[in-house]
């Protein structure tokens, strides 16, 4: 499965969306985002999050 996300300011928001139409026509799993945002550190350091919370993590318990 394939998370990705783009800024609609960041210079390779076009790149993106040819990507995304690639992988739909290639029937991949892919979860697409974007939201206001440029190509910068204050941008991924906010969709780190979302992408933290996106992947199949499981607490694992020592006890």
């Amino acid at each position: 499965q394939l998370f990705q996300c783009c800024g609609t300011e960041d210079f390779l928001y076009q790149d993106n969306l040819r990507f995304r139409k690639h992988a739909g026509d290639l029937k991949l799993p892919l979860t697409y985002e974007e939201e206001p945002g440029s190509h910068d550190w204050g941008y991924w350091d906010r969709k780190i999050q979302r992408v933290l919370e996106w992947l199949p993590l499981h607490e694992h318990s020592n006890a």
